[in-house]
């Protein structure tokens, strides 16, 4: 019975050992910083167009299709229209809601690259770059001019 008991506490304390050793790159972050992010990219020079003030809660939800509930808290900026440029970042509730944004971020990207195709498509090779990302109940959407330079500034952030 020792024995077992033993064998069931070095079990216990190797499972322990093991959790602890994750990678921590990929956990999420403990807090974004949108606006932080928001002026990185912009001070990178990602954006070759100026990006409208952030949009309120319930335009966002409107414009990308998603149910407000989903979204905690936000802050997306779209170019004047001339080009496909945009940024949105998203703290969602709980993982579901932000693989539902994730998925209305890939449609927003569909939609896009249709109607640029046949409006300005110089801009649709922004969209077949443009970066999506998802950490914890974070999800990030970037189209920029500058798809490898947004993708290493956000790396400083997720």
């Amino acid at each position: 019975m020792k024995k077992t008991l033993a064998v069931l506490a070095a079990l216990v304390l190797l499972a322990g050992l093991l959790c602890a050793c994750g990678d921590k790159a990929e956990e999420a972050p403990a807090e974004l910083d949108m606006a932080a992010l928001d002026a990185a990219l912009e001070d990178g020079g990602v954006f070759s167009d100026i990006l409208n003030p952030p949009f309120e809660v319930d335009v966002v939800a409107m414009l990308y299709g998603l149910d407000e509930a989903d979204i905690t808290t936000c802050l997306v900026r779209c170019s004047t229209g001339a080009t496909a440029e945009e940024l949105a970042v998203f703290e969602a509730p709980d993982a579901a809601a932000a693989e539902r944004i994730a998925g209305a971020m890939e449609t927003r990207v569909a939609a896009q690259t249709e109607s640029f195709r046949n409006y300005v498509p110089e801009e649709v090779p922004k969209l077949e770059k443009a970066i999506i990302r998802t950490s914890g109940n974070y999800v990030v959407y970037i189209t920029a001019a500058d798809p490898d330079e947004a993708g290493k500034i956000l790396d400083a952030y997720l």
